[in-house]
């Protein structure tokens, strides 16, 4: 038979209410002098590490990147590609074209206007766009080739750019871009681009040619 149990008196209640007080105010206790330790030994720089886990060039290095991130983080974005591109087809506007046919300061205007655009949207693509990742390069390269075909038709000097661009620049542009490239989208973009500068250029020594006769 289990034992009788004990029936529960005003004096027992008191005394178990009394245990958890008590049992409660150690535990604050216990909890206040923790604190009060980890503020001590704050202070005394109990916890300082004095040979540091990771290396200064490490710590460096990741500042470096973080901050790089940083900067980049609003830089590769869909609209900000976008902004760059109305940026380098702004000399190819009907409006400005037309303006610049009244007299030869607006035709040294339009030059300059070219090369500017010119020179913008070969350094923003080779440098920028190509190296991006492709989700953000898949949906406009299209766009970007189709304004350097139109830079390189109407103007010859937008050609001359281009292989200013190609003698200037310490990386191996076409090996980099087209022979040796390993990504699809990549190589055929510049491939395209390539056709087209030689065209267009083959096009402006005709037209240069017909001139002088």
């Amino acid at each position: 038979l289990p034992p009788p149990s004990i029936p529960s008196s005003p004096n027992t209640n008191r005394l178990t209410t009394r245990n958890t007080r008590l049992n409660r105010s150690n535990q604050r206790d216990s909890l206040s002098q923790l604190a009060d330790l980890v503020v001590q030994s704050e202070h005394n720089d109990l916890f300082k590490i004095k040979k540091p886990l990771i290396s200064s060039h490490v710590l460096t290095c990741v500042k470096d990147e973080n901050l790089e991130f940083l900067k980049n983080r609003d830089t590769y974005c869909d609209d900000y590609f976008q902004f760059i591109h109305k940026l380098s087809s702004i000399c190819l506007d009907d409006y400005i074209e037309l303006n610049n046919i009244t007299s030869n300061n607006n035709n040294n205007n339009n030059l300059l206007s070219y090369e500017l655009c010119t020179k913008l949207a070969l350094n923003f693509l080779i440098s920028t766009h190509l190296r991006t990742h492709r989700r953000l390069r898949k949906d406009n390269l299209q766009q970007w080739i189709e304004l350097l075909e139109d830079l390189f038709s109407k103007n010859s000097l937008s050609c001359s750019i281009f292989y200013q661009l190609l003698f200037e620049k310490n990386d191996d542009i076409i090996k980099l871009y087209l022979l040796d490239c390993p990504i699809d989208d990549i190589r055929q973009t510049f491939g395209q681009i390539c056709e087209y500068i030689l065209k267009s250029s083959y096009m402006h020594n005709i037209r240069k040619s017909i001139e002088l006769f």
